[in-house]
């Protein structure tokens, strides 16, 4: 298997990996201005209790911008870009050079699949939903892991995969190999868990990332949670989740309990990516509105939130 890996950052280099593990040919598709290094890269899998498991991943091969790609012999292209990144204009140019191949992507937005199949048939597009977490280290000074890529595998799918179902199949097979649990999942899967866990951090982002501010103030992005769930079933004709997966109590539960779990600094986690990725979020927000606007849907608790995020942003 070919694989064109389009974005280095965190999570791109532990599937790249994970993939070059499985046997597949991975080459990474780097930004012209040099930027990002061409590798290799070193990663460390953080584990409960116990030291990193540290590993080393040099790419077949580096590529800097899409002028000096070569065409047509890709079997898949991972996009391991923000869904802000997709809008960018340079979709098009891509797919001209990639001809069949499958295209994966980790985006949840909701407009992100409509996206992409304004660009590629849909039978060649797959879903990944990531539940993995990977940052930059190290993330403070309290990190054990000094230089690299850090990340973790908490219980459950590593990743979680939708679309044809032979093109899926073919993905599980190359990256089941190693810690990596991968599973099928429902077309929209990831939208709806972006659906009930983006409201609750971008609520985080406007507290100056404080959790203990956070849990004293649920009942927003609980209600936003609510709606941008139900927008997401009505996209996608499933059934919205029960109203306990989106609840401020479980929320609470959530936010005292994960922290002691992971292995790393969960707050500063949240912190370092979604700080990041703010104006993703906003993006997501915004879709959610105009969907549920568009079917009739309530979306007063998004709208709200999405007050909030505003002025945050003016802040920063």
């Amino acid at each position: 298997m070919k694989v064109l890996l389009v974005g280095a950052g965190a999570i791109g280099q532990v599937v790249g990996h994970q993939l070059s593990v499985g046997g597949a040919q991975v080459s990474v598709l780097l930004r012209a201005d040099g930027q990002v290094p061409a590798g290799p890269y070193q990663l460390h899998r953080l584990r409960s209790g116990r030291g990193p498991v540290t590993e080393t991943w040099l790419p077949q091969e580096s590529i800097r911008g899409l002028d000096a790609l070569p065409d047509a012999r890709w079997d898949v292209v991972l996009l391991c870009v923000s869904s802000v990144a997709l809008r960018l204009g340079w979709l098009p140019d891509l797919a001209r050079r990639v001809g069949a191949a499958t295209i994966v992507s980790i985006g949840q937005d909701p407009g992100d699949l409509a996206l992409l199949q304004g660009v590629w048939p849909g039978t060649q597009i797959v879903q990944v939903t990531p539940g993995l977490l990977a940052y930059h280290a190290p993330m403070s000074n309290r990190d054990r892991v000094r230089s690299g890529i850090a990340y973790w595998l908490p219980s459950g799918p590593s990743l979680q995969l939708s679309g044809e179902a032979e093109r899926v199949n073919s993905l599980i097979t190359a990256l089941s190999s190693g810690p990596f649990s991968v599973t099928k999942a429902a077309v929209g899967s990831g939208e709806m868990r972006a659906a009930t866990t983006q409201p609750y951090i971008a609520m985080l982002g406007t507290l100056d990332w404080s959790v203990p501010k956070l849990r004293q103030q649920l009942a927003l992005p609980a209600l936003a949670a609510r709606e941008a769930t139900t927008v997401i079933a009505a996209m996608y004709g499933m059934a919205p989740p029960g109203r306990l997966s989106t609840s401020a109590p479980l929320a609470r539960v959530a936010l005292r309990v994960l922290p002691l779990l992971a292995p790393l600094d969960l707050p500063g986690y949240l912190h370092l990516h979604f700080g990041k990725l703010s104006d993703q979020t906003d993006q997501m927000i915004d879709g959610w509105i105009a969907e549920g606007r568009a079917r009739s849907l309530p979306v007063a608790g998004l709208e709200a939130l999405r007050v909030r995020t505003r002025a945050g942003n003016g802040r920063r």
